[in-house]
């Protein structure tokens, strides 16, 4: 289902995530910055579209269940609201977004083994995955493989330079910073 929204409506950063999100060569999107600068809101609005168009299980974590509700829960429903007014598919539960036979999740990884059984979701975000210890992402990268463009989403606000994300995963790769300007959208 191809939707035409007002781009009014999306962030900058929307559209490249977007486009992470559909390169079968990314495995990985970090998206870092300060707060409030639309972080999870747009990774949110990829997802529920994600799931809409591609019919895709999406995985959402936050470190501890009771910060679900009111964070991630909070902004992808609401854009899925957004989105019923046109298609009127979507439909908000407890923790679980369902559009038509797929599905967002929500949970909190308060465990380690809250992790197992995930292999059924095309993506997983862990939204504010500095809060996560290393062994959390490890198992999530051990047990989120064998489908084809499979991803891992991680976002976070700054931290210090020392911390595990830093030192043991952003340090052994090689990334690239995107303009916050992109041609050819009308906030350009």
């Amino acid at each position: 289902m191809n939707l035409t929204i007002d781009w009014k409506l999306y962030n900058p950063l929307y559209w490249h995530i977007k486009e992470a999100l559909y390169d079968p060569d990314i495995r990985y999107i970090f998206v870092y910055g300060g707060s409030s600068s639309g972080k999870t809101y747009s990774v949110g609005q990829n997802l529920v579209e994600n799931t809409m168009e591609m019919h895709h299980n999406n995985l959402c974590m936050r470190k501890y269940s009771v910060d679900v509700d009111d964070t991630i829960y909070a902004d992808m429903s609401e854009w899925g609201s957004k989105l019923n007014k046109y298609t009127g598919n979507v439909r908000a539960m407890k923790r679980k977004i369902e559009i038509d036979e797929a599905k967002l999740q929500f949970r909190g990884m308060d465990k380690s083994e809250r992790i197992q059984g995930i292999s059924k979701y095309q993506n997983a975000y862990k939204d504010e995955i500095t809060h996560f210890n290393f062994d959390d992402f490890k198992q999530m990268r051990k047990r989120l493989r064998g489908r084809p463009n499979q991803k891992i989403i991680g976002s976070w606000n700054p931290i210090n330079i020392n911390h595990w994300i830093n030192k043991r995963v952003l340090s052994l790769e090689e990334w690239e910073d995107l303009p916050t300007v992109i041609d050819g959208l009308p906030y350009s």
